[in-house]
């Protein structure tokens, strides 16, 4: 006789053991609702993340773990992906040299 101990809890949910492994680091997430800037970062928990240009001005939702900050990223609902995100390194942004803007 089977005790419940001896059963993979992957093979009860029917999902494969990478997908629920998946899916369980997500259930332990934060998830929140931000609107990226027009320099193109949002801001968790005085953080700031850098994220892809498209996403300007929208509300997008970012799922992070608040202890760590790693592997946070945004979700795209309309595609269904998960794009990760990176903190901003601002002394990097500072060194960078840019075109002169002439008004």
């Amino acid at each position: 006789m089977y005790d419940m101990k001896d059963i993979e809890v992957a093979s009860l949910s029917n999902k494969s053991p990478v997908d629920y492994a998946s899916w369980l680091d997500d259930v332990f997430l934060h998830e929140t609702t931000r609107k990226v800037n027009g320099d193109s970062t949002v801001l968790i928990e005085n953080q700031l993340f850098d994220v892809p240009s498209v996403y300007i001005g929208i509300r997008v939702i970012v799922r992070y773990n608040p202890r760590t900050f790693e592997g946070t990223y945004l979700y795209d609902v309309s595609q269904k992906k998960k794009v990760p995100l990176k903190r901003t390194d601002r002394i990097e942004n500072g060194k960078t040299r840019r075109e002169e803007i002439i008004y």
